[in-house]
């Protein structure tokens, strides 16, 4: 099969704007949409779709790129691919003015009516639907999540997690990646103030700690940090047999054994000072995402993030933010596990 035509609609941060984060390039050398097609060459990035007039004066001019007002001016380029980096409101619109689309990979948040439009257009389409959800294109994380977690720490009995700069935002990465690793949760609940977080990427977003319950006991507890002073989205998972940390947003994972306990007879420790790190795979999880998006295409390949899985994740945040509301009520997840 020829190389997907591909139509980026939305080209601000994290479609381009991201490149040019040095720092970040150490790390994530494809870090952008736009990056991560001019790398693949099973896609062919054919246009941009943005209304405001600098974002398309930059695709034109230093990413030499066909510009529209509308994913209706573009509809003539008759995209394979449909790259949603807009804000949710417009999504499910914009795929009802491309007509020629067999995928979509489209930016969290989903948002509630627009995220179950455009699920359900995609379904009724046959259309694969790729959310970013970038950790589930980490193969480190993937290894993980397939057991090799069970296999380094046994059954798990508590977990702590921090996130910051919005539940919606951050906290939606920090939720999905607690799903992949662990299943889905019991049940939620908010146990700490509600902040406001209005100067955040996502409107109406919040702050608050909070806690995942699984069936079997364990309970993972999350609390918001002040990004202004540092950042952080990690996760200390505790087994019956060891520990895993995921920290520097998730850049160093490191595996914590069991041992003899160093003070005392009979027992035994987390050897907290004889970890292992595990290999950081972060750099290919976007492309591995895109690549994957392809292999659904042309492959009925499984995705590694759909629509369907991202919008539980928001249903979780839901769940947490009526637990706020209803004064840090304990709520069952419907289908949790």
């Amino acid at each position: 099969m020829s190389a997907l035509k591909t139509l980026i609609v939305g080209f601000g941060g994290i479609a381009r704007g991201l490149s040019a984060d040095k720092k970040m390039a150490r790390w994530f050398p494809i870090a952008t949409h736009a990056q991560a097609l001019m790398a693949d060459d099973g896609f062919e990035w054919v246009g941009v779709v943005d209304a405001d007039i600098d974002a398309r004066a930059c695709a034109v001019n230093d990413w030499h790129m066909e510009a529209y007002e509308t994913p209706m001016q573009a509809a003539h380029l008759e995209p394979d691919v449909l790259v949603l980096a807009t804000p949710p409101g417009t999504r499910a619109d914009a795929l009802a003015q491309l007509p020629s689309v067999k995928a979509i990979f489209t930016e969290k948040p989903l948002g509630n009516l627009d995220g179950d439009g455009l699920i359900a257009a995609a379904a009724a389409q046959c259309i694969p639907l790729q959310v970013n959800y970038w950790r589930r294109g980490d193969e480190t994380l993937g290894e993980l999540a397939r057991g090799g977690l069970k296999e380094r720490i046994g059954d798990l009995q508590a977990g702590h997690a921090v996130y910051g700069n919005g539940l919606n935002n951050n906290g939606s990465h920090l939720i999905d990646m607690i799903r992949m690793l662990l299943g889905e949760p019991d049940w939620v609940q908010a146990i700490g103030d509600v902040t406001p977080h209005p100067d955040g990427p996502v409107p109406d977003d919040i702050q608050t700690a909070f806690a995942l319950g699984y069936a079997h006991g364990a309970v993972i507890t999350a609390h918001p940090l002040n990004f202004d002073h540092y950042r952080e989205v990690g996760l200390d998972l505790w087994g019956t047999a060891g520990r895993l940390t995921l920290q520097q947003e998730t850049l160093d994972i490191r595996h914590l054994p069991l041992r003899e306990n160093r003070g005392l007879d009979d027992t035994f420790e987390i050897a907290a000072d004889q970890g292992e790190a595990l290999p950081c795979t972060v750099a290919d999880a976007l492309p591995r995402l895109y690549r994957n998006l392809h292999d659904a295409v042309t492959d009925n390949a499984e995705l590694l993030s759909p629509g369907s899985s991202a919008i539980v994740t928001e249903r979780l945040i839901a769940l947490i933010r009526r637990s706020a509301d209803n004064g840090h009520e304990k709520l069952t997840v419907p289908g949790g596990k």
